[in-house]
Protein backbone atom coordinates (compact mmCIF):
# COMPACT_ATOMS: atom_id res chain seq x y z
CA UNK A 1 0.00 0.00 0.00
CA UNK A 2 2.88 2.39 0.76
CA UNK A 3 4.20 1.85 -2.77
CA UNK A 4 0.91 2.80 -4.40
CA UNK A 5 0.45 5.72 -2.00
CA UNK A 6 3.85 7.09 -3.01
CA UNK A 7 3.06 6.62 -6.70
CA UNK A 8 -0.24 8.47 -6.35
CA UNK A 9 1.48 11.29 -4.45
CA UNK A 10 4.08 11.60 -7.23
CA UNK A 11 1.28 11.66 -9.80
CA UNK A 12 -0.51 14.48 -7.96
CA UNK A 13 2.70 16.50 -7.63
CA UNK A 14 3.56 16.09 -11.31
CA UNK A 15 0.11 17.31 -12.37
CA UNK A 16 -0.01 20.48 -10.24
CA UNK A 17 0.60 22.75 -13.30
CA UNK A 18 -2.35 21.12 -15.07
CA UNK A 19 -4.83 21.79 -12.26
CA UNK A 20 -3.61 25.36 -11.71
CA UNK A 21 -3.65 26.31 -15.41
CA UNK A 22 -6.98 24.54 -15.98
CA UNK A 23 -8.86 26.22 -13.14
CA UNK A 24 -7.36 29.61 -14.05
CA UNK A 25 -8.00 29.46 -17.80
CA UNK A 26 -11.06 27.20 -18.11
CA UNK A 27 -13.30 29.82 -19.79
CA UNK A 28 -10.48 32.14 -20.87
CA UNK A 29 -8.22 30.10 -23.13
CA UNK A 30 -8.79 28.94 -25.72
CA UNK A 31 -11.38 31.60 -26.41
CA UNK A 32 -14.84 30.08 -26.70
CA UNK A 33 -15.33 29.51 -30.41
CA UNK A 34 -17.87 28.25 -32.91
CA UNK A 35 -16.60 24.67 -33.19
CA UNK A 36 -17.50 24.23 -29.54
CA UNK A 37 -21.00 25.54 -30.06
CA UNK A 38 -21.46 23.20 -33.01
CA UNK A 39 -20.50 20.30 -30.72
CA UNK A 40 -22.90 21.66 -28.11
CA UNK A 41 -25.76 21.96 -30.59
CA UNK A 42 -25.32 18.41 -31.87
CA UNK A 43 -25.17 17.07 -28.30
CA UNK A 44 -28.39 18.92 -27.47
CA UNK A 45 -30.07 17.12 -30.37
CA UNK A 46 -28.75 13.77 -29.11
CA UNK A 47 -30.26 14.50 -25.69
CA UNK A 48 -33.56 15.79 -27.03
CA UNK A 49 -34.09 13.78 -30.23
CA UNK A 50 -31.94 10.71 -29.47
CA UNK A 51 -30.12 11.04 -32.79
CA UNK A 52 -27.36 13.08 -34.36
CA UNK A 53 -29.08 15.96 -36.11
CA UNK A 54 -28.29 19.64 -36.44
CA UNK A 55 -29.82 22.80 -37.83
CA UNK A 56 -26.74 24.86 -36.99
CA UNK A 57 -25.65 25.18 -40.63
CA UNK A 58 -28.99 26.59 -41.76
CA UNK A 59 -29.68 26.66 -45.48
CA UNK A 60 -26.06 25.92 -46.35
CA UNK A 61 -26.36 22.28 -45.23
CA UNK A 62 -30.11 21.60 -45.03
CA UNK A 63 -29.39 17.84 -45.23
CA UNK A 64 -28.10 17.99 -41.65
CA UNK A 65 -31.58 18.78 -40.33
CA UNK A 66 -32.69 15.18 -40.76
CA UNK A 67 -29.48 13.42 -39.78
CA UNK A 68 -26.02 14.83 -39.21
CA UNK A 69 -23.11 12.43 -39.60
CA UNK A 70 -20.48 15.14 -39.61
CA UNK A 71 -18.77 13.27 -36.78
CA UNK A 72 -19.09 9.75 -35.35
CA UNK A 73 -21.32 9.37 -32.27
CA UNK A 74 -19.19 8.38 -29.22
CA UNK A 75 -18.22 11.90 -28.10
CA UNK A 76 -21.75 13.25 -28.42
CA UNK A 77 -23.48 10.39 -26.64
CA UNK A 78 -20.99 10.52 -23.77
CA UNK A 79 -21.23 14.31 -23.49
CA UNK A 80 -25.03 14.02 -23.57
CA UNK A 81 -24.89 11.78 -20.50
CA UNK A 82 -22.57 14.27 -18.81
CA UNK A 83 -25.00 17.11 -19.59
CA UNK A 84 -27.85 15.10 -18.09
CA UNK A 85 -25.97 14.99 -14.78
CA UNK A 86 -24.21 18.37 -14.68
CA UNK A 87 -26.38 20.58 -16.90
CA UNK A 88 -25.92 21.72 -20.50
CA UNK A 89 -23.78 24.84 -20.76
CA UNK A 90 -20.31 25.87 -21.80
CA UNK A 91 -18.87 25.38 -18.30
CA UNK A 92 -20.09 21.77 -18.14
CA UNK A 93 -18.83 21.16 -21.68
CA UNK A 94 -15.33 22.38 -20.88
CA UNK A 95 -15.27 20.62 -17.51
CA UNK A 96 -15.98 17.38 -19.36
CA UNK A 97 -12.81 17.88 -21.41
CA UNK A 98 -10.87 18.91 -18.31
CA UNK A 99 -11.84 15.71 -16.48
CA UNK A 100 -10.87 13.61 -19.50
CA UNK A 101 -7.53 15.42 -19.50
CA UNK A 102 -6.98 14.44 -15.88
CA UNK A 103 -7.65 10.78 -16.70
CA UNK A 104 -5.27 11.08 -19.66
CA UNK A 105 -2.49 12.22 -17.32
CA UNK A 106 -3.19 9.30 -14.98
CA UNK A 107 -3.15 6.84 -17.89
CA UNK A 108 0.16 8.23 -19.13
CA UNK A 109 1.66 7.88 -15.64
CA UNK A 110 0.54 4.24 -15.45
CA UNK A 111 1.73 3.56 -19.03
CA UNK A 112 5.24 4.95 -18.43
CA UNK A 113 5.53 3.13 -15.12
CA UNK A 114 4.38 -0.08 -16.80
CA UNK A 115 7.06 0.23 -19.50
CA UNK A 116 9.93 1.32 -17.25
CA UNK A 117 9.01 0.33 -13.67
CA UNK A 118 10.56 3.72 -12.86
CA UNK A 119 8.52 6.17 -10.79
CA UNK A 120 10.90 9.03 -11.65
CA UNK A 121 10.41 8.51 -15.39
CA UNK A 122 6.63 8.29 -14.90
CA UNK A 123 6.66 11.54 -12.93
CA UNK A 124 8.83 13.34 -15.51
CA UNK A 125 6.66 12.25 -18.45
CA UNK A 126 3.45 13.22 -16.64
CA UNK A 127 4.92 16.61 -15.72
CA UNK A 128 5.86 17.26 -19.34
CA UNK A 129 2.31 16.54 -20.48
CA UNK A 130 0.87 18.50 -17.56
CA UNK A 131 2.63 21.72 -18.58
CA UNK A 132 2.34 21.27 -22.35
CA UNK A 133 0.26 24.28 -23.52
CA UNK A 134 -1.24 22.37 -26.46
CA UNK A 135 -2.47 19.54 -24.25
CA UNK A 136 -3.76 22.17 -21.82
CA UNK A 137 -5.73 23.86 -24.60
CA UNK A 138 -7.26 20.56 -25.70
CA UNK A 139 -8.29 19.81 -22.10
CA UNK A 140 -10.10 23.15 -21.85
CA UNK A 141 -11.71 22.97 -25.28
CA UNK A 142 -15.18 21.58 -25.92
CA UNK A 143 -14.12 19.26 -28.72
CA UNK A 144 -13.25 15.58 -28.95
CA UNK A 145 -9.44 15.74 -29.25
CA UNK A 146 -8.94 15.10 -25.54
CA UNK A 147 -11.23 12.04 -25.66
CA UNK A 148 -9.20 10.60 -28.56
CA UNK A 149 -6.00 11.23 -26.58
CA UNK A 150 -7.42 9.36 -23.58
CA UNK A 151 -8.55 6.43 -25.73
CA UNK A 152 -5.14 6.30 -27.44
CA UNK A 153 -3.24 6.13 -24.15
CA UNK A 154 -5.65 3.49 -22.81
CA UNK A 155 -5.16 1.45 -26.00
CA UNK A 156 -1.38 1.55 -25.61
CA UNK A 157 -1.66 0.59 -21.93
CA UNK A 158 -3.93 -2.34 -22.81
CA UNK A 159 -1.56 -3.42 -25.59
CA UNK A 160 1.29 -3.37 -23.08
CA UNK A 161 -0.77 -5.65 -20.82
CA UNK A 162 -1.40 -8.06 -23.71
CA UNK A 163 2.12 -9.45 -23.24
CA UNK A 164 0.78 -11.10 -20.08
CA UNK A 165 -2.78 -11.91 -21.18
CA UNK A 166 -4.37 -12.10 -24.65
CA UNK A 167 -7.62 -10.66 -23.20
CA UNK A 168 -5.92 -7.25 -22.91
CA UNK A 169 -5.45 -7.27 -26.67
CA UNK A 170 -9.22 -7.60 -27.06
CA UNK A 171 -9.58 -4.62 -24.71
CA UNK A 172 -7.18 -2.71 -26.94
CA UNK A 173 -9.27 -3.66 -30.01
CA UNK A 174 -12.55 -2.53 -28.44
CA UNK A 175 -11.00 0.74 -27.30
CA UNK A 176 -9.60 1.22 -30.81
CA UNK A 177 -13.12 0.96 -32.20
CA UNK A 178 -14.35 3.56 -29.70
CA UNK A 179 -11.47 5.87 -30.65
CA UNK A 180 -12.35 5.58 -34.35
CA UNK A 181 -16.02 6.29 -33.56
CA UNK A 182 -15.00 9.39 -31.62
CA UNK A 183 -13.12 11.05 -34.48
CA UNK A 184 -11.32 9.86 -37.63
CA UNK A 185 -8.03 10.87 -35.97
CA UNK A 186 -8.71 7.95 -33.65
CA UNK A 187 -7.30 5.70 -36.38
CA UNK A 188 -3.89 6.69 -34.98
CA UNK A 189 -4.28 4.21 -32.14
CA UNK A 190 -5.10 0.99 -34.04
CA UNK A 191 -2.49 1.88 -36.67
CA UNK A 192 0.13 2.29 -33.93
CA UNK A 193 -0.81 -1.04 -32.35
CA UNK A 194 -0.90 -2.82 -35.72
CA UNK A 195 2.60 -1.48 -36.49
CA UNK A 196 3.91 -2.66 -33.13
CA UNK A 197 2.40 -6.12 -33.75
CA UNK A 198 4.15 -6.21 -37.13
CA UNK A 199 7.48 -5.47 -35.44
CA UNK A 200 7.08 -8.17 -32.77
CA UNK A 201 9.31 -11.21 -33.05
CA UNK A 202 6.53 -13.76 -33.26
CA UNK A 203 5.39 -16.20 -35.99
CA UNK A 204 3.40 -14.70 -38.85
CA UNK A 205 0.24 -16.61 -37.88
CA UNK A 206 0.42 -15.11 -34.39
CA UNK A 207 0.73 -11.65 -35.94
CA UNK A 208 -2.33 -12.28 -38.10
CA UNK A 209 -4.33 -13.35 -35.03
CA UNK A 210 -3.32 -10.16 -33.22
CA UNK A 211 -4.16 -7.99 -36.24
CA UNK A 212 -7.60 -9.59 -36.44
CA UNK A 213 -8.27 -8.91 -32.75
CA UNK A 214 -7.48 -5.21 -33.31
CA UNK A 215 -9.25 -4.83 -36.65
CA UNK A 216 -12.46 -6.85 -36.06
CA UNK A 217 -13.95 -4.54 -33.35
CA UNK A 218 -13.16 -1.49 -35.52
CA UNK A 219 -14.94 -3.05 -38.52
CA UNK A 220 -17.93 -4.26 -36.49
CA UNK A 221 -18.50 -1.04 -34.54
CA UNK A 222 -17.94 1.21 -37.56
CA UNK A 223 -20.11 -1.02 -39.74
CA UNK A 224 -22.90 -0.88 -37.17
CA UNK A 225 -22.73 2.90 -37.08
CA UNK A 226 -22.71 3.18 -40.88
CA UNK A 227 -25.73 0.87 -41.01
CA UNK A 228 -27.66 3.21 -38.71
CA UNK A 229 -26.94 6.15 -41.06
CA UNK A 230 -27.40 4.22 -44.32
CA UNK A 231 -30.20 6.56 -45.41
CA UNK A 232 -27.83 9.54 -45.25
CA UNK A 233 -24.96 8.43 -47.48
CA UNK A 234 -25.69 11.25 -49.93
CA UNK A 235 -25.14 13.73 -47.12
CA UNK A 236 -22.00 11.86 -46.05
CA UNK A 237 -20.61 12.34 -49.56
CA UNK A 238 -21.51 16.02 -49.44
CA UNK A 239 -19.79 16.34 -46.08
CA UNK A 240 -16.65 14.67 -47.44
CA UNK A 241 -16.76 17.09 -50.36
CA UNK A 242 -16.80 20.08 -47.95
CA UNK A 243 -14.03 18.60 -45.83
CA UNK A 244 -11.77 17.78 -48.77
CA UNK A 245 -12.26 21.29 -50.16
CA UNK A 246 -11.36 22.84 -46.81
CA UNK A 247 -8.28 20.61 -46.45
CA UNK A 248 -7.05 21.57 -49.91
CA UNK A 249 -7.49 25.26 -49.08
CA UNK A 250 -5.52 25.11 -45.82
CA UNK A 251 -1.91 24.50 -44.91
CA UNK A 252 -0.70 22.24 -42.11
CA UNK A 253 -1.04 23.82 -38.66
CA UNK A 254 2.40 22.49 -37.70
CA UNK A 255 4.01 24.34 -40.61
CA UNK A 256 1.99 27.49 -39.89
CA UNK A 257 2.92 27.49 -36.20
CA UNK A 258 6.57 26.86 -36.99
CA UNK A 259 6.76 29.73 -39.48
CA UNK A 260 4.65 32.32 -37.64
CA UNK A 261 5.03 31.63 -33.91
CA UNK A 262 8.58 31.75 -32.56
CA UNK A 263 7.79 30.20 -29.18
CA UNK A 264 5.92 27.27 -30.70
CA UNK A 265 8.75 26.88 -33.22
CA UNK A 266 11.05 26.30 -30.24
CA UNK A 267 8.69 23.61 -28.92
CA UNK A 268 8.57 21.85 -32.28
CA UNK A 269 12.38 22.03 -32.54
CA UNK A 270 12.76 20.45 -29.09
CA UNK A 271 10.34 17.70 -30.09
CA UNK A 272 12.22 17.12 -33.35
CA UNK A 273 15.38 16.64 -31.29
CA UNK A 274 13.60 14.02 -29.14
CA UNK A 275 12.45 12.16 -32.26
CA UNK A 276 15.92 12.20 -33.86
CA UNK A 277 17.73 11.06 -30.70
CA UNK A 278 15.20 8.29 -30.05
CA UNK A 279 15.47 7.05 -33.65
CA UNK A 280 19.26 7.01 -33.40
CA UNK A 281 19.19 4.97 -30.18
CA UNK A 282 16.70 2.46 -31.58
CA UNK A 283 18.74 1.97 -34.76
CA UNK A 284 22.22 2.00 -33.22
CA UNK A 285 21.66 0.54 -29.75
CA UNK A 286 18.68 -1.70 -30.56
CA UNK A 287 16.70 -0.33 -27.62
CA UNK A 288 13.42 -2.26 -27.34
CA UNK A 289 11.92 0.05 -24.69
CA UNK A 290 11.91 3.01 -27.09
CA UNK A 291 10.13 1.21 -29.93
CA UNK A 292 6.60 1.71 -28.52
CA UNK A 293 6.90 5.50 -27.98
CA UNK A 294 8.83 6.00 -31.23
CA UNK A 295 6.21 4.22 -33.35
CA UNK A 296 3.49 6.13 -31.50
CA UNK A 297 5.31 9.41 -32.20
CA UNK A 298 5.88 8.62 -35.88
CA UNK A 299 2.23 7.71 -36.50
CA UNK A 300 1.07 10.80 -34.60
CA UNK A 301 3.33 13.14 -36.61
CA UNK A 302 1.98 11.63 -39.85
CA UNK A 303 -1.65 12.17 -38.82
CA UNK A 304 -1.10 15.67 -37.45
CA UNK A 305 0.76 16.90 -40.53
CA UNK A 306 -1.76 15.38 -42.97
CA UNK A 307 -4.77 16.36 -40.82
CA UNK A 308 -3.68 20.02 -40.97
CA UNK A 309 -6.18 21.27 -38.35
CA UNK A 310 -4.84 23.55 -35.62
CA UNK A 311 -6.49 21.49 -32.86
CA UNK A 312 -4.72 18.31 -34.01
CA UNK A 313 -1.37 19.66 -32.81
CA UNK A 314 -2.41 18.55 -29.29
CA UNK A 315 -2.02 14.90 -30.36
CA UNK A 316 1.76 15.39 -30.39
CA UNK A 317 1.86 16.13 -26.66
CA UNK A 318 1.36 12.64 -25.14
CA UNK A 319 3.63 11.04 -27.75
CA UNK A 320 6.45 13.47 -26.93
CA UNK A 321 5.96 13.10 -23.15
CA UNK A 322 6.02 9.30 -23.38
CA UNK A 323 9.09 9.26 -25.65
CA UNK A 324 11.06 11.74 -23.52
CA UNK A 325 10.33 9.91 -20.26
CA UNK A 326 11.47 6.55 -21.66
CA UNK A 327 14.48 8.22 -23.30
CA UNK A 328 15.85 9.53 -20.01
CA UNK A 329 15.05 6.21 -18.33
CA UNK A 330 17.11 4.46 -21.02
CA UNK A 331 20.02 6.80 -20.37
CA UNK A 332 19.96 6.24 -16.61
CA UNK A 333 19.61 2.46 -16.92
CA UNK A 334 22.55 2.23 -19.32
CA UNK A 335 24.71 4.86 -17.55
CA UNK A 336 24.95 7.01 -20.65
CA UNK A 337 25.97 10.36 -19.22
CA UNK A 338 25.91 12.20 -22.52
CA UNK A 339 22.35 11.02 -23.23
CA UNK A 340 21.25 11.89 -19.68
CA UNK A 341 22.72 15.40 -20.00
CA UNK A 342 21.23 15.94 -23.47
CA UNK A 343 17.78 14.75 -22.38
CA UNK A 344 17.95 16.86 -19.22
CA UNK A 345 18.67 19.95 -21.33
CA UNK A 346 15.78 19.05 -23.62
CA UNK A 347 13.43 18.62 -20.65
CA UNK A 348 14.57 21.90 -19.06
CA UNK A 349 14.10 23.75 -22.37
CA UNK A 350 10.65 22.25 -22.84
CA UNK A 351 9.58 23.11 -19.28
CA UNK A 352 10.88 26.68 -19.56
CA UNK A 353 9.22 27.28 -22.95
CA UNK A 354 5.90 25.77 -21.84
CA UNK A 355 5.83 27.76 -18.62
CA UNK A 356 6.62 30.93 -20.60
CA UNK A 357 3.61 30.26 -22.86
CA UNK A 358 1.34 29.54 -19.87
CA UNK A 359 2.39 32.71 -18.03
CA UNK A 360 1.79 34.75 -21.19
CA UNK A 361 -1.66 33.21 -21.57
CA UNK A 362 -2.61 34.02 -17.98
CA UNK A 363 -1.52 37.63 -18.49
CA UNK A 364 -3.23 38.07 -21.86
CA UNK A 365 -6.51 36.48 -20.75
CA UNK A 366 -6.68 38.01 -17.27
CA UNK A 367 -9.46 40.43 -18.33
CA UNK A 368 -11.49 37.86 -20.24
CA UNK A 369 -14.91 37.17 -18.71
CA UNK A 370 -17.29 35.33 -21.01
CA UNK A 371 -20.45 36.43 -19.18
CA UNK A 372 -19.43 40.10 -19.34
CA UNK A 373 -18.33 39.69 -22.96
CA UNK A 374 -21.68 38.14 -23.96
CA UNK A 375 -23.95 40.62 -22.21
CA UNK A 376 -24.00 43.31 -24.97
CA UNK A 377 -25.09 40.64 -27.47
CA UNK A 378 -27.77 39.37 -25.10
CA UNK A 379 -29.04 42.94 -24.68
CA UNK A 380 -29.00 43.61 -28.44
CA UNK A 381 -31.00 40.47 -29.28
CA UNK A 382 -33.23 40.44 -26.19
CA UNK A 383 -36.43 41.20 -28.14
CA UNK A 384 -35.23 40.01 -31.54
CA UNK A 385 -36.90 37.36 -33.64
CA UNK A 386 -35.23 35.72 -36.63
CA UNK A 387 -32.07 33.96 -37.76
CA UNK A 388 -28.62 35.09 -36.57
CA UNK A 389 -25.51 34.03 -38.49
CA UNK A 390 -22.55 33.86 -36.10
CA UNK A 391 -18.90 33.80 -37.20
CA UNK A 392 -16.89 35.16 -34.30
CA UNK A 393 -14.28 34.28 -31.70
CA UNK A 394 -15.20 34.50 -28.88
CA UNK A 395 -18.59 33.10 -29.83
CA UNK A 396 -21.59 34.55 -27.92
CA UNK A 397 -23.95 31.76 -29.10
CA UNK A 398 -24.14 30.03 -25.70
CA UNK A 399 -25.76 33.16 -24.25
CA UNK A 400 -27.74 34.17 -27.35
CA UNK A 401 -29.70 30.92 -27.12
CA UNK A 402 -31.38 32.30 -23.99
CA UNK A 403 -33.75 34.05 -26.44
CA UNK A 404 -36.04 31.28 -27.74
CA UNK A 405 -37.19 33.48 -30.64
CA UNK A 406 -33.89 33.49 -32.49
CA UNK A 407 -32.25 30.68 -34.45
CA UNK A 408 -28.46 30.53 -34.44
CA UNK A 409 -26.68 29.50 -37.63
CA UNK A 410 -22.93 28.97 -37.98
CA UNK A 411 -21.21 30.05 -41.18
CA UNK A 412 -19.43 27.43 -43.31
CA UNK A 413 -16.76 29.16 -45.38
CA UNK A 414 -15.98 26.78 -48.26
CA UNK A 415 -14.80 27.94 -51.68
CA UNK A 416 -17.42 27.47 -54.35
CA UNK A 417 -20.95 26.27 -53.52
CA UNK A 418 -22.26 29.78 -54.35
CA UNK A 419 -25.96 28.79 -54.65
CA UNK A 420 -25.83 27.33 -51.15
CA UNK A 421 -24.08 30.42 -49.78
CA UNK A 422 -26.78 32.61 -51.29
CA UNK A 423 -29.50 30.45 -49.71
CA UNK A 424 -27.70 30.66 -46.38
CA UNK A 425 -27.32 34.45 -46.31
CA UNK A 426 -30.79 35.04 -47.78
CA UNK A 427 -32.27 33.14 -44.82
CA UNK A 428 -30.35 35.19 -42.21
CA UNK A 429 -31.59 38.39 -40.57
CA UNK A 430 -28.35 39.34 -38.78
CA UNK A 431 -24.66 38.65 -39.14
CA UNK A 432 -22.46 38.64 -36.00
CA UNK A 433 -18.78 38.20 -36.62
CA UNK A 434 -15.13 39.12 -36.57
CA UNK A 435 -14.08 36.17 -38.76
CA UNK A 436 -13.73 36.41 -42.51
CA UNK A 437 -17.03 35.31 -44.11
CA UNK A 438 -15.29 34.77 -47.46
CA UNK A 439 -15.37 36.91 -50.58
CA UNK A 440 -19.01 36.11 -51.30
CA UNK A 441 -20.05 36.85 -47.71
CA UNK A 442 -18.18 40.17 -47.62
CA UNK A 443 -19.80 41.31 -50.87
CA UNK A 444 -23.24 40.15 -49.71
CA UNK A 445 -22.98 42.03 -46.40
CA UNK A 446 -21.75 45.18 -48.15
CA UNK A 447 -24.72 45.14 -50.55
CA UNK A 448 -27.42 44.16 -48.10
CA UNK A 449 -26.39 45.53 -44.71
CA UNK A 450 -29.00 47.89 -43.25
CA UNK A 451 -27.39 48.90 -39.95
CA UNK A 452 -24.03 48.12 -38.36
CA UNK A 453 -22.81 48.14 -34.79
CA UNK A 454 -19.35 47.35 -33.41
CA UNK A 455 -18.95 45.69 -30.01
CA UNK A 456 -15.46 45.75 -28.53
CA UNK A 457 -14.10 43.83 -25.56
CA UNK A 458 -10.59 43.63 -24.02
CA UNK A 459 -8.35 40.84 -25.31
CA UNK A 460 -10.57 40.18 -28.35
CA UNK A 461 -11.06 41.54 -31.83
CA UNK A 462 -14.03 43.90 -32.33
CA UNK A 463 -17.19 42.06 -33.36
CA UNK A 464 -19.60 43.57 -35.86
CA UNK A 465 -23.37 43.11 -35.79
CA UNK A 466 -24.91 43.65 -39.23
CA UNK A 467 -28.68 43.95 -39.47
CA UNK A 468 -29.65 42.81 -42.98
CA UNK A 469 -32.36 44.34 -45.12
CA UNK A 470 -35.64 42.45 -45.56
CA UNK A 471 -35.08 39.60 -48.00
CA UNK A 472 -37.36 41.17 -50.63
CA UNK A 473 -35.07 44.23 -50.79
CA UNK A 474 -31.77 42.37 -51.17
CA UNK A 475 -29.72 41.89 -54.29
Amino acid sequence: MKKYGLLFLLFLLSTIPYWIAGTTLLLKDPLIERDEYIMFDMTQHVTRDHKLTSDIYGAFVPEAHGKAIIYPPVYFTTLSGWFTIFGSNVVAQRLFSFVLGGFSLLTLFVLIYGVTNDKTAASVGTLLLSIDPRFGEASRHGRMEIMVILFTLLILAAFLGSSKSRSWLWVSGILSALAVLTHPMGFMAPLTVATLITMKRIPIWEKIKCWVIIVIPCILFTGLWLWTVRDSFAYLMLQLSYQSTLKLQSSSAVVTFFLTNGVYAILFSIEAAVAVISTYIVLKQKSRSLIIPLVFLAVTILFVVLGKEVWYVAYLSPAIALTTAILIHHGVQNHQRRLILTTAIIIASFVFTSLFILVQLVRERSDMNYIVFSQPFVNYFRDAKGIVCVASTPDPSYKLRSNPNIIINQLVDVSGFIPRKKQFFDACDWFVGNLNPGDYGIAYLMRNGQTRQIIEYPSTFPIEIVKLRPESERN
